[in-house]
């Protein structure tokens, strides 16, 4: 049980399995109902999308971690101060 959740609260998890959804949603099933999105290049910029959305929110992500590690560093670190 430990392990089930330590898989499903990691947000890599969670964000790929949700884009990939989304993109199988997009890009096989709706094209099924709405007829003008039957085409190649529709189908190629919704899939186009939810890689462009998902890679921003994993880029803001990766980010706002790394300015966090370098703040916590540098207060742990405390005053730099050459004597």
């Amino acid at each position: 049980m430990k392990a089930l959740k330590r898989i499903l609260g990691n947000w890599w998890v969670l964000s790929i399995t949700a884009a990939v959804l989304l993109a199988v949603v997009l890009v096989l099933l709706l094209p099924l109902i709405i007829t003008a999105l039957r085409p190649l290049v529709w189908r190629l910029s919704l899939l186009a999308g939810v890689l462009l959305i998902w890679g921003a929110a994993a880029l803001w992500r990766t980010l706002a971690k790394r300015r966090a590690a370098r703040r916590l560093e540098q207060e742990l670190a405390g005053p730099q101060t050459d004597p």
